[in-house]
């Protein structure tokens, strides 16, 4: 037991916690801005820098108002490293999703080349509010007339697009069945050519 506690001293302490400084909020950041943008975040190893850098930027903007402040407690710290990244977090995938953005870029004629969302599939069923009618093309060329409400989705995963639809209309976009009893489809990835959404 005593050698748990000569491992668990304070500069072995102090160790653990820099690094965790460094990145937790960063990465805290970016894993609640990814739950208002599908696709997934990228892992730890792969993604540690960014992770660094947004800590780092996040730092230069909220530790003067801490040192201005000039309180130093438990509290506070929690705040600044845990509780201050996920509310910026939150803030930033709200702004995202409701496209608050867009309108900035246009009104500065800024056209910026990267995008949030990794692919076209998860911009649009990103951007998609549930409530829209949809037409999905399989590769046979036979087209699939749905609609994609609060019962659909879309996968958000990198590596599988399948997608769920839980209305299946006919050509005439008809409800097939009844309130009773209606047809939902699921569609593997390979199946699909195209997907078409009318709002």
């Amino acid at each position: 037991m005593e050698q748990y506690f000569k491992i668990l001293n304070w500069d072995n302490l102090q160790t653990a916690i820099l690094p965790i400084s460094l990145c937790a909020p960063g990465f805290l950041i970016m894993l609640l801005r990814s739950q208002f943008i599908t696709g997934r975040i990228p892992n730890i190893a792969s993604a540690s820098m960014e992770y660094v850098i947004i800590t780092s930027l996040y730092y230069s903007l909220t530790v003067p108002t801490f040192i201005y402040v000039g309180e130093y407690n438990p509290l506070t710290l929690f705040l600044l490293v845990f509780l201050g990244p996920i509310i910026v977090g939150l803030v930033f995938g709200v702004i995202y999703q409701k496209g608050f953005m867009k309108y900035v870029y246009n009104f500065t004629h800024i056209h910026p080349i990267h995008h949030p969302a990794p692919t076209a599939w998860d911009y649009l069923f990103g951007s998609t509010r549930k409530g829209c009618w949809i037409i999905v093309t399989l590769k046979s060329s036979e087209p699939i007339f749905g609609y994609f409400g609060t019962e659909s989705f879309a996968s958000s995963d990198l590596e599988k697009r399948d997608i769920y639809i839980e209305k299946v209309l006919d050509d005439k976009w008809n409800v097939i069945g009844t309130d009773d009893y209606q047809r939902g489809i699921w569609i593997h990835e390979d199946e699909i050519l195209s997907v078409e959404i009318i709002k």
